[in-house]
C-alpha cells in the first residue's frame, strides 16, 4: 500500500527510531545522545531557565556537513525521520505532544520547546502547525499567551485551568469566538460576569466549576449553538436558557446551591433529544411537589443518578423514559446508617421489571452494590429471564 500520503503512523509501521527519538528529546535524554540517534550531529541548545523566550526565537542553523543538510547530489544517507512524508511527521509530533497535554499546559509548552530546538527544520514545521499552539491557560506567561494566540492563527482554542482577572484573561476574552473547549475553575472576582457578556459560537465542550452560585446569570449571552457536552460543578447557573439545548452529554456534580428543580431539569433534558449520557451526582434539589412531567430520551446510553435523596431519585426514574439497553447506575443517600431498607428498591422496580421482560429466555445477571465507609458489597442474582 502506498504510504506517501498516509497520516496514520500506527497502521503504516512508522520506524521506531522516529518515535523513540522524539520521546528521548522530550523526556530529557542527554542532548548529544538524542542528536546522535537522529543523525543531526551536535546537541541542541535547550535551557529550561528561559524556555518561554526560546519559543519565540529561531534556533541556530544546522552545522554544515550534517547528513540532514545533504542533498540528493551528495549521495549521503538521510536519517529515517528526514525522509518520511511531512504529513506523517506532523502526526507523529502531535501524538507525542498530546501525551504532555494530559499533564499540564506548562509541561506541554516545555516539551514543545525541547522539540523545536532540535533544528531549524523542526522549528519551521512546528510553526506551520497552528493546532499545536491552540492550547492555552492563564498559568502561561503573558508573552507565551501572545505567541500562542498568534501562531494558532484561526484554529479553535482549548482553554483550561483557573480563570481570574488578569491581562491574560483580557487576551483570551478577545478570542472567545475561537473557543472550542472550556474546562475551567472561575475565581470570585467578577470573571463570571465577564463570561456572561461574550458569545461562544464554536464552543463544543464546557466544564465549569465556580465557587459562587449564579442562578440569575445567563452565560455567553444564553447561546452556544455548537455546545454538545456540559459539566457543571459546585454551584448552579441560570437553567432556563437555550444554552443547554441539543446536548449529547450532561453532567451535574456536587451542586449544593442554585440547583434546578426537577421540572426545570426535565425541561432542559427534553431540549436535548440526542442526549447519550446523563450523570447527576450529589446534587441538592429543592423539595418539589410531585412532578407530572414525563420525557423520553431515546438515544440515552448511560444514566447515572448517584447520592440523591430517595424522593428525587424516584421522581427522576419515574419521569424519564429510556431504552432498555441503557446502562443504568442508581444510588441514594440513606438516612439510617447501616440499617438498609430494601423496600426502597421499589424506586427502581419498574426499571428492573422492564429489564426482566426484555431478558426473558436469556441468562442474565443482576448486581446490587452496597457502598459504605469505603467498603463495597456486591450481591448478584443469576436468573433465566423469568419476569415476576
Amino acid at each position: 500500500m502506498d504510504t506517501t500520503t498516509s497520516t496514520e503512523p500506527a497502521e503504516k509501521g512508522l520506524d521506531p527510531l522516529v518515535t523513540d527519538s522524539l520521546a528521548a528529546i522530550v523526556a530529557g535524554r542527554p542532548e548529544a545522545e538524542a542528536a546522535s540517534c537522529l543523525n543531526f550531529g551536535g546537541p541542541y541548545q535547550a535551557k529550561s531557565s528561559d524556555w518561554t523566550a526560546q519559543l519565540s526565537t529561531t534556533p541556530p542553523a544546522v552545522v554544515a556537513g550534517n547528513d540532514v543538510a545533504a542533498t540528493s547530489t551528495q549521495n549521503q544517507q538521510l536519517s529515517p525521520i528526514d525522509v518520511i512524508p511531512l504529513e506523517l511527521f506532523q502526526v507523529t509530533i502531535w501524538e507525542v505532544m498530546k501525551e504532555y497535554l494530559r499533564l499540564s499546559i506548562p509541561e506541554y509548552y516545555y516539551a514543545l520547546t525541547r522539540i523545536r530546538l532540535v533544528c531549524r527544520r523542526w522549528s519551521g514545521i512546528l510553526e506551520a502547525m497552528p493546532e499545536i499552539w491552540a492550547n492555552l491557560s492563564l498559568s502561561m506567561d503573558e508573552r507565551l499567551i501572545d505567541l500562542a494566540l498568534s501562531r494558532s492563527t484561526h484554529c479553535p482554542l482549548t482553554i483550561t485551568g483557573p480563570l481570574f482577572a488578569s491581562r491574560g484573561l483580557d487576551k483570551l476574552l478577545q478570542n472567545t469566538y475561537r473557543w472550542r473547549i472550556l474546562d475551567v475553575f472561575v475565581a470570585m472576582d467578577g470573571t463570571m460576569d465577564r463570561l456572561a457578556l461574550h458569545s461562544v459560537p464554536l464552543l463544543q465542550e464546557l466544564s465549569l466549576d465556580t465557587p459562587v452560585p449564579t442562578p440569575h446569570m445567563t452565560l455567553f449571552n444564553g447561546s452556544a449553538p455548537m455546545l454538545r457536552s456540559a459539566c457543571i460543578q459546585s454551584y448552579g447557573v441560570q437553567w432556563s436558557t437555550s444554552l443547554f439545548s441539543n446536548l449529547h452529554e450532561l453532567v451535574l456534580v456536587n451542586i449544593t446551591a442554585a440547583a434546578p428543580d426537577v421540572d426545570t431539569l426535565l425541561e432542559t433534558l427534553s431540549n436535548s433529544p440526542k442526549l447519550t449520557r446523563l450523570l447527576i451526582h450529589s446534587v441538592i434539589f429543592t423539595i418539589p411537589p410531585p412532578s407530572q412531567t414525563r420525557i423520553s430520551l431515546s438515544c440515552l446510553r448511560s444514566l447515572e443518578l448517584a447520592w440523591l435523596a430517595p424522593h428525587i431519585l424516584e421522581q427522576l426514574v419515574d419521569a424519564i423514559d429510556i431504552p432498555t439497553s441503557t446502562k443504568c447506575s442508581f444510588s441514594i443517600v440513606l438516612d439510617d446508617g447501616w440499617h438498609i431498607r430494601y423496600e426502597r428498591l421499589e424506586i427502581i422496580g419498574p426499571r428492573l421489571k422492564a429489564l426482566a421482560e426484555v431478558s426473558r429466555g436469556t441468562k442474565s445477571t443482576l448486581t446490587f452494590k452496597i457502598e459504605m465507609g469505603g467498603w463495597t458489597w456486591n450481591v448478584r442474582t443469576i436468573y433465566e429471564g423469568e419476569a415476576e
